[in-house]
């Protein structure tokens, strides 16, 4: 069985589409996600939709970041992927990564990523809440109290910061990035 490990964020898009298209196109081959967040110092809650941030962010109106964001709803639709930019909330994705994380000892680490994405891109679940994360974790079968250990664990969060400081320190500077046998690859060559 080939093994492959993807740098991916919980709130890039192209990260929710490669682990999709693997999980659906790709199942034997074995992943390991691991953390790289796009924004280690956003709020837990930027307290506004995609539209929203991006507008301010950018400094440009909401109807033109509703058209920034139509090239990337078509890419979900593509897929079968649902997406809604107005309810999605942009936040810090530390403690969804902690769970992820946590989620690979149980082998369900890839269900509990696409039901963060999911809870994210879809339905503008606040995935820095830790009722939510509770509630996405036991619906895959994670017990709740190791899922609180884990989550209030600084170790665990240490271990997270440590894995997205030796991708940095590998060169990996977006996501999502593929690797193999610790060689970034295009994530196209997985796909037959």
């Amino acid at each position: 069985m080939t093994s492959i490990q993807i740098a991916f964020d919980l709130a890039c898009p192209e990260s929710r589409v490669l682990i999709h298209r693997l999980v659906s196109e790709a199942p034997d081959l074995e992943v390991e996600l691991l953390p790289m967040r796009l924004d280690p110092l956003a709020p837990a809650d930027y307290d506004q939709s995609t539209i929203e941030h991006l507008s301010i962010a950018l400094d440009i109106t909401e109807t033109e970041a509703r058209e920034m964001l139509k090239r990337t709803e078509k890419r979900f639709a593509e897929f079968g992927l649902p997406v809604n930019f107005e309810a999605a909330r942009g936040c810090n994705t530390m403690d969804a990564h902690v769970l992820v994380q946590h989620a690979q000892l149980s082998g369900k680490q890839l269900a509990v990523a696409a039901a963060l994405f999911d809870a994210h891109f879809a339905e503008g679940r606040l995935i820095s809440d830790i009722r939510v994360l509770k509630e996405i974790a036991t619906a895959a079968g994670l017990r709740e109290e190791l899922v609180q250990k884990a989550l209030q664990n600084a170790d665990t969060q240490l271990a997270v910061l440590a894995k997205e400081a030796e991708l940095i320190a590998a060169g990996v500077e977006r996501t999502p990035t593929v690797l193999k046998d610790g060689k970034a690859v295009e994530s196209d060559s997985l796909f037959g």
